[in-house]
């Protein structure tokens, strides 16, 4: 029951192969049928004390469907037959144990390799990953130093908005060119805030 537990367990690593699943239920079958047919001989030879000599010949054609031969006796046919048998479960036991074996090796090769190349996708996912919020981070910093720069110049327009209005006359032309000049970089720094917010959103998601 262990051998058949442990083989009936192999069965689905065996099943992604077809000639690997035919040449093991070949094999499994040719185990349980030495294997019965070793415990049938194994009963017989248990009943062949209570039968006459004469008989057993008969009885053995009965229950196998075999003629003795003249030449042996039925226990040392019977006793025969059961290491034929005995042979036949042996060597089926060692190849559906080597199949097994091979399976689990190629499976586990196959699991290792499957492993590293999920390792290996997931490291260069990360890699991506860090390269992608190193670039947001830049464009973020420069985003914020244009935000700064954008107040800067509003504060200047202010200034110059308020030299326009409270300044002496000759100074009116001076505080008319502040605000020409914030004004203009105001209207260049957003242009360049609206471009990098674009990138910042082009950005892929990791």
């Amino acid at each position: 029951m262990e051998f058949l537990t442990s083989a009936l367990k192999a069965i689905p690593a065996i099943s992604t192969s077809p000639l690997a699943l035919i040449g093991f239920a070949l094999t499994l079958a040719a185990w349980v049928f030495a294997v019965f047919r070793a415990k049938r001989m194994k009963i017989l030879l248990q009943r062949l004390a209570d039968i006459p000599e004469a008989d057993r010949a008969r009885l053995i054609q009965l229950e196998l469907g075999e003629i003795l031969p003249a030449r042996i006796s039925a226990q040392q046919w019977i006793r025969a037959r059961s290491h034929r048998y005995f042979l036949i479960a042996f060597l089926a036991l060692l190849i559906t144990v080597s199949v097994i074996g091979t399976i689990a090796m190629i499976q586990g090769a196959e699991n290792a390799r499957t492993a590293d190349q999920e390792r290996s996708r997931q490291a260069q996912l990360e890699e991506k990953r860090q390269a992608v919020q190193r670039k947001r981070d830049t464009l973020e910093s420069r985003l914020q130093s244009i935000d700064q720069s954008i107040a800067y110049q509003e504060d200047e327009y202010r200034r110059g908005a308020a030299g326009l209005v409270y300044a002496p006359i000759d100074q009116k032309d001076l505080a008319l060119q502040i605000m020409q000049s914030a004004a203009k970089a105001i209207t260049d720094l957003k242009a360049e805030r609206q471009e990098l917010q674009k990138q910042i959103d082009a950005l892929p998601t990791i």
